[in-house]
């Protein structure tokens, strides 16, 4: 497996009920978040109609990427993920879904556009 392989902070999603969420805005829960080991790789849509599908749906293809992580991290589909960030920042990526396997987690992350960072 190649990609890009370092530490990257897990943050949660901030709580509802704090008034921190905004409509369309991803805020995440006060603090430094966790780090963990990640090894990152682009999505790869090899075409343009690859691409449809995923445009269709609001998602930028450019931006989305794959992360593998070992087993026993704590990931789930809606955390937050700093990767170009640091763990201070808003997180500039999003899980959007979570595969188990047994000696890895492979997290599907979609990037968070600048003006909707909490």
């Amino acid at each position: 497996m190649s990609g890009l392989a370092k530490i990257v902070t897990l943050k949660q999603r901030a709580d509802p009920e704090s008034g921190a969420l905004e409509e369309d805005v991803y805020a995440w829960a006060e603090g430094e978040g966790a780090g963990v080991w990640g090894c990152l790789q682009p999505t790869g849509y090899s075409d343009s109609r690859d691409q449809l599908p995923a445009r269709a749906w609001g998602e930028v293809p450019e931006r989305a990427m794959v992360m593998y992580t070992r087993p026993t991290e704590e990931i789930t589909a809606g955390m937050g993920v700093c990767v170009d960030t640091s763990a201070a920042e808003s997180c500039d990526y999003r899980v959007t879904g979570v595969e188990r396997w047994p000696g890895h987690k492979r997290a599907y992350l979609a990037w968070i556009p600048e003006n909707r960072r909490g």
